[in-house]
C-alpha cells in the first residue's frame, strides 16, 4: 500500500479540491526525524511540508554502504537547506516502514514529491546523481 491512505468522498465533497488535498496532505505526513532514529510503523504521526521533496535514506547502523553514503547525503542537505526533506529511516528499528516501501537490500534512497514515489536507488549512489534527479523535481 502507498503511504497515501485513499479516503472515500461523498459525491457532494469530490467539487472541493481544497478539502481533498487537506484530507490527502494529512495522511502524507514524512517519517523519522534525521537527527534521531525511532521505531515508526505509521507516517501519520509525523508533521511535515509536503510542497517539499523528500529524500527518504532506509539504511541500517551495521551497514558499511550506508555509512559511505552518510556524507554524501549530508553534502546535499547543506546544498538543497530547505527546499529538500531529508529522512534517515533505520531498517532495523522500523521494519514495518521498509516493509511498507519494499525495501529489499540498504541503502535504498527514495525521492518523493507529493508523497509519491519519484526516483528509488539501491546501493551507494554519488551526490551529483541524486543533485540531477533533485533538481528535476524541483
Amino acid at each position: 500500500m502507498s503511504p497515501i491512505i485513499r479516503i472515500g468522498f461523498p459525491a457532494a465533497l469530490s467539487y472541493r479540491p481544497f478539502q481533498v488535498v487537506y484530507v490527502r496532505l494529512f495522511y502524507m505526513l514524512p517519517g523519522v526525524d534525521q537527527t534521531k532514529t525511532e521505531k515508526v510503523s505509521d507516517l501519520s504521526k509525523y508533521k511535515g511540508d509536503f510542497m517539499k521533496p523528500m529524500l527518504l535514506d532506509f539504511s541500517a547502523t551495521w551497514c558499511g554502504p550506508c555509512r559511505m553514503q552518510k556524507p554524501i547525503l549530508e553534502e546535499l542537505e547543506k546544498k538543497y537547506g530547505d527546499k529538500v526533506e531529508f529522512k534517515v529511516i533505520d531498517v532495523d528499528e522500523n521494519q514495518e516502514m521498509a516493509s511498507k516501501y519494499g525495501i529489499h537490500a540498504v541503502p535504498t534512497l527514495i525521492i518523493q514529491k507529493d508523497g509519491t514515489e519519484v526516483k528509488r536507488f539501491m546501493g551507494v549512489t554519488q551526490g551529483s546523481v541524486l543533485a540531477s534527479e533533485l533538481d528535476k523535481i524541483l
